[in-house]
Formats: C-alpha cells, sequence, structure tokens
C-alpha cells in the first residue's frame, strides 16, 4: 500500500467531518433545541465527549482494515499471493469506499443517541431538547455518507492501479456497484437536505414563536454560511471524483493513441467509470493479441507468401492435373459413345434426324467435345418380313460423366438387342408389340441390376414402314408430338411406365404397348425433358423461375414448323437451357407422291355380294379372285368374317394372316384371325396373335378368354390360369372364364 494512505484519508475524512456536519448539527441543536444559556457549555462537552467516542471507534476500525489489505498487498508484490485470492482482495479494496460510508451512517446512527444519553444522565430528560434528533439525521447522515464515499474512491485509487492489481480481472456481478445516476441523484439530495432542513426547521418555529431568537440575522448568516460551505466542499469533492475517472480513463486512452499497446486497463471504481476501464481493458487485450499476431504475421510475410506460392502451384498443378485426366475420362467416354448413338435408318420410308445438346463440354488437347446422358438411336430391321424402323430417345440421370455413363450402358445394351433382331430368325418373327415389349424388359433388367443408381427415362418407337401404324412405349419421358398439317399435339398414351431401373414391382409380363396410326407426310417430334427445363426469368429473391407449361413445346414444334434446327431455336428465344436436350424427328414418307386413286368400284360389289343373302360360298370366291388384283383390306376382312359365318376355318385363316401382317392396327380381324387358327389347331400362331393383342388391349375380355382356352388346348395350364385370373378380375362373373377356371 502507498505509505501515508491511512493518515492522508483519516485526516481528509475526520476534519471534513468536524468542520462540516458536526459544527451543523451542534449549531442545529442549540438553537432549536432551545438550551439555557447555563446548559450550552454543557451540551458542547457532552458533545465533544460523544463525538470524539466514536470517531475513535471509527478511526481503529479504518486502522485495522486498512492494515489487513496493506499486508495483503505487500504479499501479492512478493509474489506470495494466489489469483483467486488476489482477485479477491482487489473485490475488498473496491468495496472498500462503499464500506466508510456505512460506517459514517452507522457513526452517525451510534452518536447522536449516545450524547443526547450523556445529557440526560447529567441534566435530566427534557422533551424539546432532544426532539431534533430526526433532524440532526437528516442533516448530517446524506452529506457524510457521499463525501465519504467518493474521498475514500479516491484514495484507493492509486493501490488499484498497482502493476501487480491492475491486471486482476474481476467479473462486473462480484461488485456490488453504485450508478452514476444514484451518485449525482443522492449528492444532490444530501447538499440540499443540510440547509434545507436547518434553515426550514428554524423558519417555522421561530414563525410559530417555540424558538424565540434574540438575534435572527445572525443564525440566517450563520446557516447561509454552513450552506455555502456545505455545498462548496460537497460539489468539489465529486467533481474531483469525476475528474479523477476521466482521467484514469484519458490517460490510458492518450497512451493507447500514442501507439503503447502494453497500457494496462482495469477497474478502480464501483461505477460505470470502472465498467468503462474493464472493457476498454478487453479492448486493449483483444488489440494486443491482434498486434502480436499481425506482427509475427508480417515478420515471417515474406516466407509465408513464398511458402503459400508454392503450394498453390502445387495444388494448381495437381487441379490441372486432375483436369487433363478428367477431361481424357470424358473423350474416351464420349468416343465410346459416339458409334452407339447413331443412325441407321437411311433408305426407309421413316426419315429420322437427330439434334443433341449437351450441357458439358471440354476441351482435351486439340478435340472440342461435349457430354451427358442424353442418346438417340434410330434404325432399322424386318419383322415377320416386313421393314420396321425404330427410334429411341433417352436420358439418363446424373450430370455429365454420371449421364453419360448410363447413356453408355443403355446404348451398348440397345445395339446388342439391335444386332440380336438382325442375326436370329427367331427374334425376326416376332410380332412388333413382342418385340417392343422384350426390348423394353430387357433394358429394364439391365438397368435394375444397378440397385437404383442408374436410372434412365426414355421413349421406344417402332413404325411399320409399310402400313404407318406405330408402336410406342414410354418410360416417365416426355410425351411424343405429332405435327400434321401444320398443328402440334401430343400423341394420346394410356400407360406411362416408371424410369428404367426403377424397381417398382411392376408386372412385366403385362406391359402394355400404344399404337398410333401415320399418315403420309406426318411428322413425330420427340424430346428429353431438357426441351421443357427451361429458364424463363429471375425471381426477385434472386432465384430461377422455370417453364412449368408443358404445352408450350407445342407452340415451338409449330414456329418451327416441324424442323429442328428451328424448333431449338424457338426453345432458345423462350428461355436458357439448363439442362441437357436433345430432340428427334422422324416422319412417315414425307416426301412420297399423292397415292394413285384407282377404281373401287369392283371392290364394293365384291362387298355387296359377301354381305348379301345369296350364295356366300360362291360370293368368297369371287372376292378371292377380285383380291389377285384389288388386295383391300377392307374386302379381306369381310372375306374373313364370312368364312367364319361359314365355320370354313381353314380359309378363315387365309385373309386373317394377310390382316395380322399388312393390316395391324385393326384388333377386331387379328382377334377373328386368332379364333379362326385356334378352330384349325394352329394354336402357336393363335397364342402369338392373341398375346398381341393383349399387350395393346389387356381388357379385351373376348381376346382373353380365347387366349385361355388357346393356352389350355396347348396343355399349358399355368399360362391359361393366370389368364383366366385376369379376366375374373375383370368381370368376376365371366361364365366363360368360370368354365374355363372349372376345366382348369
Amino acid at each position: 500500500m502507498k505509505p501515508g494512505t491511512f493518515w492522508r484519508l483519516t485526516w481528509r475524512l475526520e476534519l471534513f467531518t468536524h468542520l462540516i456536519p458536526v459544527p451543523s448539527a451542534i449549531y442545529f441543536s442549540a438553537v432549536a433545541g432551545g438550551f439555557p444559556e447555563n446548559e450550552f457549555i454543557l451540551a458542547i462537552n457532552v458533545g465533544a465527549i460523544g463525538g470524539g467516542l466514536v470517531v475513535v471507534l471509527g478511526v481503529i476500525w479504518r486502522y485495522f482494515r486498512l492494515q489487513s489489505i496493506e499486508r495483503r498487498v505487500a504479499a501479492l508484490d512478493a509474489g506470495s499471493l494466489d489469483e483467486a485470492r488476489a482477485r479477491r482482495l482487489k473485490i475488498e479494496i473496491l468495496r472498500y469506499p462503499r464500506d466508510e460510508a456505512i460506517v459514517i451512517i452507522l457513526r452517525w446512527i451510534t452518536g447522536v443517541p449516545i450524547v443526547h444519553i450523556l445529557y440526560i444522565i447529567l441534566n435530566g430528560l427534557r422533551i424539546s431538547t432532544h426532539i431534533t434528533i430526526p433532524f440532526v439525521f437528516l442533516l448530517t447522515t446524506p452529506i457524510s455518507a457521499v463525501v465519504y464515499l467518493f474521498i475514500s474512491e479516491r484514495e484507493v485509487r492509486p493501490l488499484l492501479l498497482r502493476e501487480s492489481l491492475a491486471h486482476i480481472h474481476v467479473p462486473s456481478d462480484a461488485i456490488p456497484k453504485i450508478s452514476y445516476y444514484w451518485r449525482i441523484l443522492v449528492s444532490f439530495l444530501a447538499v440540499g437536505s443540510m440547509p434545507t432542513v436547518m434553515l426550514g426547521y428554524v423558519l417555522f418555529a421561530y414563525v410559530l414563536g417555540a424558538m424565540p431568537l434574540e438575534h435572527p440575522l445572525m443564525h440566517v448568516a450563520a446557516i447561509a454560511l454552513m450552506m455555502f460551505a456545505t455545498i462548496l466542499f460537497a460539489s468539489w469533492v465529486v467533481v474531483r471524483a469525476v475528474r479523477d475517472g476521466l482521467s484514469v480513463t484519458h490517460g490510458v486512452l492518450t497512451k493507447l493513441g500514442e501507439g503503447d499497446l502494453d497500457v494496462v486497463s482495469e477497474r478502480t471504481s464501483a461505477d460505470e467509470m470502472g465498467d468503462l476501464d474493464f472493457h476498454l481493458g478487453r479492448v486493449i487485450e483483444k488489440l494486443r493479441s491482434m498486434y502480436s499476431e499481425i506482427r509475427n504475421l508480417n515478420e515471417s510475410l515474406e516466407e509465408r507468401v513464398r511458402s503459400r506460392t508454392e503450394e498453390l502451384k502445387k495444388t494448381l498443378d495437381d487441379v490441372q492435373a486432375l483436369k487433363v485426366q478428367q477431361d481424357g475420362d470424358y473423350f474416351l467416354t464420349s468416343l465410346l459413345l459416339e458409334p452407339l448413338a447413331s443412325n441407321n435408318s437411311s433408305g426407309s420410308t421413316v426419315g429420322v434426324q437427330f439434334l443433341v445438346h449437351q450441357m458439358k463440354h471440354f476441351t482435351f488437347r486439340k478435340w472440342t467435345k461435349d457430354i451427358g446422358g442424353d442418346i438417340c438411336i434410330a434404325d432399322r430391321f424386318e419383322l415377320k418380313g416386313l421393314p420396321h424402323t425404330v427410334v429411341m430417345n433417352a436420358d439418363a440421370m446424373g450430370k455429365s460423366i454420371q449421364g453419360a455413363g448410363g447413356a453408355l450402358v443403355l446404348g451398348s445394351v440397345f445395339h446388342a438387342i439391335l444386332s440380336r433382331t438382325r442375326i436370329v430368325a427367331g427374334v425376326q418373327n416376332l410380332t412388333p408389340e413382342a418385340w417392343l415389349k422384350s426390348a423394353f424388359i430387357e433394358l429394364q433388367k439391365v438397368f435394375e441390376s444397378f440397385g437404383g443408381s442408374m436410372l434412365a427415362s426414355l421413349v421406344l418407337s417402332l413404325v411399320d414402314e409399310d402400313t404407318g401404324l406405330m408402336y410406342h412405349l414410354n418410360a416417365e419421358h416426355p410425351g411424343l408430338v405429332i405435327y400434321r398439317g401444320g398443328e402440334a399435339r401430343f400423341i394420346p398414351g394410356r400407360e406411362i411406365f416408371k424410369k428404367i431401373g426403377t424397381n417398382t414391382g411392376h408386372d412385366l409380363g403385362v406391359i402394355t404397348v400404344d399404337t398410333f396410326q401415320l399418315r403420309p407426310g406426318d411428322v413425330v417430334i420427340a424430346g428429353s425433358d431438357g426441351r421443357d427445363d427451361l429458364h424463363v426469368a429471375s425471381a426477385e429473391e434472386g432465384g430461377r423461375i422455370i417453364n412449368e407449361d408443358m404445352n408450350a413445346f407445342l407452340t415451338s414444334v409449330e414456329e418451327g414448323d416441324g424442323e429442328l434446327d428451328a424448333i431449338y431455336r424457338s426453345l432458345q428465344r423462350r428461355g436458357s437451357f439448363i439442362d441437357d436436350v436433345s430432340l428427334v424427328r422422324f416422319a412417315f414418307k414425307e416426301d412420297a407422291a399423292a397415292e394413285i386413286q384407282t377404281d373401287t368400284t369392283p371392290v364394293s360389289e365384291a362387298l355387296s355380294a359377301l354381305r348379301g343373302r345369296g350364295d356366300l360360298r360362291q360370293a368368297a370366291a369371287k372376292a378371292e379372285r377380285l383380291l389377285i388384283d384389288h388386295p383391300h383390306p377392307v374386302l379381306y376382312r369381310q372375306l374373313l368374317k364370312t368364312y367364319i359365318k361359314l365355320k370354313e376355318y381353314a380359309a378363315a385363316c387365309v385373309p386373317g394372316q394377310w390382316l395380322c401382317l399388312h393390316h395391324p392396327r385393326d384388333l377386331q380381324s387379328i382377334f377373328l384371325a386368332s379364333y379362326a387358327m385356334k378352330r384349325t389347331g394352329e394354336y402357336m400362331a393363335a397364342a402369338e396373335q392373341g398375346e398381341r393383342i393383349r399387350t395393346r388391349d389387356p381388357f379385351a375380355l373376348k381376346n382373353l378368354v380365347n387366349l385361355a382356352d388357346v393356352y389350355r388346348l396347348m396343355g399349358n395350364r399355368d399360362r391359361a390360369g393366370k389368364i383366366t385370373a385376369e379376366i375374373l378380375v375383370i368381370e368376376p362373373q365371366n361364365h366363360h372364364a368360370l368354365k374355363l377356371k372349372s376345366l382348369l
């Protein structure tokens, strides 16, 4: 502790007490208490004795309290005090000014009654003399507490600024703070209460005659002098306390402004200035830490820059090497995809064109290519001796290399199917429905083996080049569009399957195939979902607005007049692509000349004869001769019905087989042909045509009954039972199915 702190603090506090509060209390008691002249000296002596006793007790408390603090500060300076006890010591020093204020209040509370008790003992009880006790408390206690608080706080501040205590952190909640709001408010009340109580009581008592004064002006002058001295001294103490607190903070900020980051700022009072010093100290610590880190960084900056530059260069070299390797993988994959995404439909009556725009573009050495999951394949082969064109448009899920991997698998498997079709006679003898269904199932089985990690959407179309009948399947792919007579519309389909590779538990045995009859000049457009997923605008919050109108593509087809390049440009005008996009265009007999009109009068006459009630056998013979020069489908169909009516089933098979081959869109004729074949024992052919109808229309009950009966006659009871069960699901009381079930 700084030498002389106890004595300086004692004489300042006690001098103030005996110059202002004590004389004021004695004067007030003497004047207001109405002491006789012979008792005035006694009152002063009693006051001096009682007051002296209280002063001695207060000084003794102060001495031992400061001595205890001094010993622990010396121990802290010597390094023999741990941090926890050092923190408790600092908290005690910060609390000390408050304790001095409390002690002086207790001194007045005990001292005044002691004086009055001594006076009563020596002179007896007189009520008028002792009624001033509460007013003496109001005169002296508030001003004494305020002055003791500020003077004590100023005297212990140098102790808190010692280096050994300055760095000790004290949390705010550990100190009972007295805010400046209450300090100033209580100071004003204390300064005002002393003259107000004294002067107010004297004047009030004088007016009532309770306190006759021989020389009132003299007493007013004395009170005014006391008021002035009290206000002057209290104001000086308060202002000096505020100035001292500010000077500490100002000194810290001055050194900090000069660049001295070693300055320490810690709490030196239990008020807002102390909080300010505390937080300023935390800021200085952070600045010191940041400056130290920056200095260390600057000292090793050149080395760090060189090291980081080398690391960055190495990283960039590694990234470049990886990119070259990645681009090499992309290039190899694109080379593998090129022969798979082939159009081998040239020379057919179905003209096919592709347009593919993949989002991922890359450069490998001197080659610039793109890669993605969209793939288009077209080819032609014969089924039942008739030429067919197959067109596939697919979109393998995933970006860049992942999508390309799916397209690679898809293209490889599909080309294997095409190769098998060309070289295996049994496959070439399949019906278009059976071939399309078989190809779809094979693709599904291959992709299912990847456990859902590889999926693809596709639309698969097979066109009979002679008749223009298009068979098609859709696996969660955008729908086919027919462009006819300047108008574009979606081709209806009864069922859209999940993406291939999706394990949905779908019964692959009952996959249905849709058909659509093309006319000469018809154009069919297929495309991946990139044709619809266009970024058409930007949202206010920064997101993208994606086209959700699927019919907008129809408008682009019409604007482009069914030409791929023009359609693509129309889509670009609508928005920007955010996904791979592929378009396929195939047209049926687009350049064919107008069909020559032939005289159909003989055909009409033959039809009338077959539908009449005359000799049907003679009419049928005439129709067969006419068919040699006029192979008309309607005439074949009527001839088929006539032979079945005559129960000449072998003869009915001839026009029936022709209709199955050359007029496949007529399901009714195919059904009659299957029935005739069953009655002649050609069960394999009957089952083939029945399955054909079942693939296109799984709810045709007559066909299902006939087909189940065919399998029963063939001895294939399992197959017959399964189809019979299908009939009963559709129509539980179907008597044909119930009869078949009993036979099985």
